[in-house]
């Protein structure tokens, strides 16, 4: 039954660390694995690549050609990204300073009423503005050692000379991707995995261009998929097992028993690499399960601080994820169509992030994100396909403090329809 079903077994911890061990075991990394270490502290990303460059690990990793793309288009938008975090940590201790010198505590007129307390004031605001200019110090500091859209990039440097001679082949033809898009789409209307999940993202975003070639975002994770079915197909490897941020249910099995928990890859993959390659043994894990086995199985001196700051970045991405989307039940009453539910949840956050609600024009200037414009834009054109909306309520008309109720769709449409023009 075993053979029949291999796909539904997960290998154990004995056999992962026979695996792990194994010369013909191939470490295949994402592209959010590469471009989460940007957003790490400094020790953490250090401990990580001294897994990475461990003797027993560093002739076996690999990454897919897409991947490698993927990295050099997203990489300065991370990068710009990770550096305004520091400029806005600026911003909020000059608004405090600000705050300091506002004239709120001299109409007090503390000198005349309450000279003790007076004198009290003055040494507690040079004390918190001696403890801000520490802190900004120390900000200044973190700051340098992140790589700006300028300057050499540390990180970069690092991931290339690790992966020199370790990147996948790109697609060989046009007519080879576009035969794979064609093939997406059946797979995508069935649910195959991998890369179901981001049609409902991405299906609107613009095609790109590099080295002759057309890609269609909507399919990097089944070309990506494709180039790791490729690369199985050497009969130097036996066990792949693949490191991936990405949580989502078309790469990884998850179930509820007492909150959601992550299993191992879906079945349906473990079955199709398997069956299309020479491998016998398709894993995956996180960034943080990576380190965890690295550090139990090879001794790998890592401290327990950086699997839990990495895990804890982990965790808190798929927090954000699911924050964002509004309520499945109530939203897929007025839409329907699943792949519009993402457009709703970032338009009616936009509106309740800018406490109004104005005309599509005006809605776009709010966004500089391109993924945010094209769920505007569709959310847009749903608005004017149902008439009941009006889409375009005036910014006078708007109560501030009932609009920060907001919380999801169909509150969102109760008050557009209270508010019509």
């Amino acid at each position: 039954m075993k053979k029949l079903f291999n796909g539904f077994y997960d290998v154990k911890d004995k056999l992962l660390e026979k695996i792990w061990n194994e010369e013909n075991t191939l470490f295949v990394f994402d592209t959010n694995v590469l471009l989460n270490l940007y957003s790490y502290a400094e020790a953490s990303r250090n401990d990580f690549f001294s897994l990475l460059e461990n003797q027993k690990v560093i002739d076996r990793i690999w990454i897919p050609y897409h991947v490698g793309l993927e990295y050099q288009r997203r990489r300065l938008g991370i990068v710009r990204t990770e550096k305004k975090v520091f400029n806005d940590i600026e911003v909020y201790l000059e608004s405090i300073r600000k705050s300091l010198k506002s004239d709120k505590i001299n109409n007090l007129k503390l000198e005349q009423r309450l000279p003790h307390i007076k004198s009290e004031t003055e040494k507690l605001h040079e004390n918190i503005l001696k403890e801000i200019d520490a802190y900004s110090e120390l900000v200044e500091i973190e700051n340098k050692k992140h790589p700006d859209v300028r300057s050499s990039d540390k990180i970069r440097k690092r991931i290339d000379k690790l992966f020199n001679l370790k990147v996948g082949e790109k697609p060989i033809t046009q007519d080879y991707l576009d035969k794979l898009y064609a093939d997406g789409k059946k797979r995508y209307d069935h649910k195959i995995p991998p890369g179901y999940m981001d049609r409902k993202e991405k299906e609107n975003e613009d095609d790109y261009s590099y080295s002759d070639l057309i890609y269609k975002p909507m399919y990097g994770d089944l070309i990506i998929w494709n180039q790791i079915i490729d690369r199985a197909n050497n009969e130097d490897i036996k066990s792949i097992i693949f490191i991936t941020d990405d949580a989502k249910e078309d790469w990884r099995f998850s179930i509820d028993s007492n909150g959601k928990k992550l299993m191992g890859a879906r079945a349906e993959l473990r079955e199709e690499i398997c069956r299309k390659s020479n491998i016998d043994n398709f894993l995956i894990l996180t960034s943080f399960e990576f380190m965890g086995k690295g550090k139990d199985i090879l001794s790998v001196k890592i401290e327990e601080t950086s699997i839990t700051e990495i895990k804890e970045s982990f965790d808190k991405k798929i927090k954000n994820r699911y924050d964002n989307l509004v309520n499945i039940s109530e939203l897929t009453e007025f839409t329907k169509d699943y792949n519009e539910i993402d457009s709703v949840s970032t338009l009616s956050r936009l509106l309740k992030n800018n406490k109004e609600l104005l005309s599509f024009d005006k809605i776009s200037k709010l966004t500089k994100d391109y993924n945010e414009m094209n769920s505007v834009s569709k959310l847009y054109e749903l608005l004017k396909k149902n008439r009941e909306f009006s889409y375009s309520t005036s910014k006078e008309n708007i109560d501030s403090d009932s609009f920060d109720e907001l919380s999801d769709y169909m509150k969102l449409k109760r008050y557009i329809e209270k508010n019509k023009d």
